[in-house]
C-alpha cells in the first residue's frame, strides 16, 4: 500500500496486486508435477497478450515464441518455482492466479503480490542472472506458459518495447516494496487489514445488494501473508470487523458491508 503521510490514495491501491518447475529445492518437496495444458495455446490469438509485456512483439517473433514455449496446467497449491532455485526463462500467466511470496528464516510467508492473467513471472531473476528471489504458488488452477531464456534474451535485445515494459513492471514492484515496508512498520494490524480489504475491493470487488463482494477466495493465512501478520492475528481482526458489521462471510468470500468505515480505519483518501 502507498503511504502518504498517514493516508493512502485509493488510486494507488492496485499496484500491490497487479501486487518453473526447473530445479529441485531440497528445503521443500514439490507439490506435484504440472500437467500439459489440455489444449495447445496459440500466442498469435492469446486473449491476454495485450495485457503482457509482449503486446507489441513483432509477428515473426510471436510465431517464434509460440513454437518454442511450453504450456502447463498447475493445480491449486502447486509450486511454479522456488525461492533460491536457478532461473531458466520467463513464465507467462495465461489463466488463473499465482501468488509470489518470500519465506522468512522462521518459516513465515510474506506474500509479495498476486499475479493475474497477462502477467509475467520470474523476470527479476531472468534480468539479474540470480536465483529466484521469491517462490510462486498457484492460488487456483492456472495455465502458465514457459519461454526459455535462450529465446527471451535475443527478444529483449531486439525489441526495446518489450524490454521497456518489463523494466516498468520491475520499477513498479520496487516502489510497492519500499512503500509496503513503511506501511508494515508504521501502521497497526487493524489499519493494514482494513486497507487490504479495500485494496482487494478495487481489483476484485463485485456489486452486491448489501455492498461489495470480493470475487477472490483467500484463506485467512493468505490474507495474513499479504500484510505480514500471523494467521491468529488476522482471524482476530476479521472477527472484530464482523462483530462491528463492517464485513460478512459469504460462500467463502468476504462481503464488504461498510466501505466508508473501513476507509476511516485505514485512513484512505476518497
Amino acid at each position: 500500500m502507498i503511504v502518504i503521510s498517514s493516508q493512502i490514495d485509493l488510486r494507488q491501491l492496485a499496484l500491490i496486486i497487479n501486487l518453473p518447475c526447473d530445479g529441485y529445492d531440497q528445503r521443500r518437496a514439490p507439490t506435484g508435477t504440472p500437467e500439459l495444458s489440455s489444449a495447445p495455446l496459440d500466442c498469435t490469438i492469446c486473449p491476454v497478450r495485450h495485457l503482457s509485456a509482449f503486446k507489441s512483439l513483432e509477428p515473426e517473433l510471436v510465431d517464434l515464441v509460440n513454437d518454442q514455449k511450453r504450456s502447463n496446467l498447475y493445480r491449486k497449491g502447486q509450486i511454479v518455482f522456488y525461492e533460491g532455485n536457478p532461473s531458466y526463462g520467463l513464465f507467462c500467466l495465461n489463466s488463473g492466479r499465482v501468488k509470489l511470496f518470500k519465506t522468512t528464516a522462521e518459516g513465515k510467508r510474506l506474500t509479495l503480490r498476486i499475479a493475474e492473467p497477462g502477467d509475467q513471472l520470474g523476470y527479476l531473476s531472468l534480468l539479474s542472472g540470480q536465483p529466484y528471489s521469491a517462490s510462486a504458488e498457484a492460488l487456483e488452477d492456472s495455465v502458465i506458459c514457459f519461454i526459455d531464456r535462450k529465446i527471451i534474451y535475443p527478444i529483449l535485445s531486439e525489441q526495446k518495447d518489450v524490454s521497456w515494459a518489463i523494466l516498468q513492471n520491475l520499477a513498479k514492484e520496487m516502489i510497492v516494496a519500499q512503500d509496503r515496508a513503511i506501511d508494515i512498520a508504521h501502521r497497526s494490524v487493524r489499519e493494514r487489514m482494513a486497507g487490504l480489504l479495500l485494496l482487494l475491493k478495487v481489483k476484485y470487488g463485485r456489486e452486491h445488494e448489501e455492498g461489495m463482494l470480493l470475487d477472490l477466495k483467500l484463506s485467512r493465512s493468505e490474507l495474513a501473508d499479504l500484510i505480514g501478520i500471523s494467521e491468529e492475528t488476522a482471524v482476530r481482526v476479521l472477527t472484530d470487523f464482523r462483530e462491528e458489521l463492517l464485513i460478512r462471510d459469504q460462500n467463502r468470500q468476504i462481503l464488504i458491508l461498510a466501505q466508508e468505515k473501513l476507509s476511516d480505519i485505514a485512513g484512505f483518501l476518497d
